[in-house]
């Protein structure tokens, strides 16, 4: 899931891998980053699309096709001499592109200032944003990254064990499931879209990004603009303590990592059978201690291990294993508190729709899902129009709206005045 183009002034920028600075940074600092002593050829796809315009197709203008070059241009160590000259020699929209300007459908020749200003800037960006967003080098460096992370929020119960923390992490775990989805660091995604895989609301979502990026876990790499979702950055916060010796020492115990089950796709928290109590669900405290158990049901975990891996009260623990008890999703006895939950797709959710209906729940996140879709969709008619309201489409008399016929009512008797003799 790719997002916007970053800002390129954000309030926190990283400019090396050990150190960040916490206000903008002027655009000299940003452009004083130095590319890789290698230099190395273009990708197949980037030397095709020079070649031949191989892939012109996927991005939206000729301009966006000009930046993919260049970004690809400073990752692979070139200058900016050497990349004029292979736009010099590519295909004809591309070589053009500096020389020319199309707007709707007409083309005009540029002069000779203007091009050059447009080649100098073009190069600047692409600077900028290779050292504002730092390039990856695999995606099995991006899921190893992504999965030190979730060892990381793992290895830390303590820290969502407060009022918010069940609901911080809940937001944390879906940015991690859509990143490791789409394999990127900076995963995009609008609170409406996490809130659906929460199972919390917007405003839910909105504040708990505010805490995560106040604590170091998340940063915003680039608002919402329009109808794309912001895009943020999934980080590791440094001044962390290392790991409570008593979560250490269960999970050394388990022959099983029970946090193996806690993933985004897989985890129970988006059913309506865990929404908010007030809506007569579990709750996402109890979708976490579900999702602490064995999938498979082999293992048991006694309430002072729930409580470690958790970071929860005991009597916090306690109380939601008796309301999954009383609903059938786990077995409680002295050895422990197993998951009975099926390990099939269809019929742990056929199981979970039966506890839902029985708590009242059911058609919770189906309404929610509802709601967003209608709001997503007036919005984008209103900004469409906004969108046509502004700008040269005006100047240019290219909006014109039908105008609204006002009804008046009808016609009424004309009553003469009378005035005073």
């Amino acid at each position: 899931m790719t997002g916007p183009v970053a800002p390129r002034h954000p309030a926190t920028t990283t400019l090396t891998s050990d150190a960040a600075v916490s206000t903008a940074p002027p655009r000299t600092a940003v452009l004083q980053r130095t590319t890789p002593v290698t230099v190395r050829a273009l990708s197949e796809p980037m030397t095709a699309l020079l070649r031949d315009g191989t892939g012109l197709d996927r991005y939206a203008s000729r301009s966006e096709a000009v930046m993919a070059t260049a970004v690809a241009a400073v990752n692979a160590g070139w200058d900016e001499e050497t990349w004029r000259l292979a736009l010099e020699g590519a295909c004809e929209e591309i070589a053009a592109w500096a020389a020319t300007q199309i707007r709707q459908g007409r083309s005009r020749q540029r002069s000779a200032g203007d091009a050059e200003r447009h080649l100098s800037t073009t190069w600047r960006n692409a600077v900028a944003r290779v050292a504002e967003r730092p390039p990856t080098g695999d995606h099995f460096t991006v899921q190893a990254e992504l999965a030190e992370i979730d060892l990381t929020i793992s290895a830390h119960p303590h820290l969502w064990g407060k009022a918010s923390g069940p609901s911080d992490r809940a937001v944390l775990q879906v940015l991690l499931a859509i990143a490791r989805e789409a394999c990127t660091l900076t995963p995009s995604a609008s609170t409406r879209q996490v809130s659906e895989h929460a199972n919390v609301s917007p405003t839910t979502v909105t504040n708990a990004l505010r805490r995560l990026a106040k604590a170091g876990w998340v940063r915003q790499d680039s608002p919402a603009q329009g109808t794309l979702a912001p895009t943020w950055r999934l980080l590791r916060p440094e001044d962390l303590p290392a790991p409570a010796p008593e979560v250490a020492a269960v999970l050394e115990n388990l022959p099983v990592l029970p946090l193996a089950a806690a993933l985004g796709r897989t985890s129970v928290r988006a059913h309506d059978a865990f929404s908010h109590s007030i809506h007569g669900g579990l709750g996402r405290i109890a979708a976490r201690l579900v999702d602490l158990l064995d999938p498979t049901g082999a293992q048991r975990l006694t309430a002072a291990q729930l409580q470690a891996l958790s970071g929860l009260h005991r009597r916090t623990v306690t109380k939601h294993v008796r309301a999954l008890a009383l609903a059938g999703l786990v077995e409680v006895d002295h050895r422990g508190v197993r998951r009975v939950l099926e390990t099939d797709a269809a019929a742990a959710a056929e199981h979970l729709d039966d506890v839902a209906g029985e708590l009242g729940s059911t058609g919770v996140v189906a309404r929610r899902k509802a709601r967003h879709a209608a709001q997503r969709e007036a919005f984008t008619l209103w900004r469409v129009d906004f969108d046509a309201r502004r700008g040269w489409r005006v100047e240019r008399g290219l909006y014109r709206p039908e105008q609204p016929q006002l009804f008046a009512g009808p016609p009424r008797a004309r009553v003469p005045s009378q005035r005073a003799a």
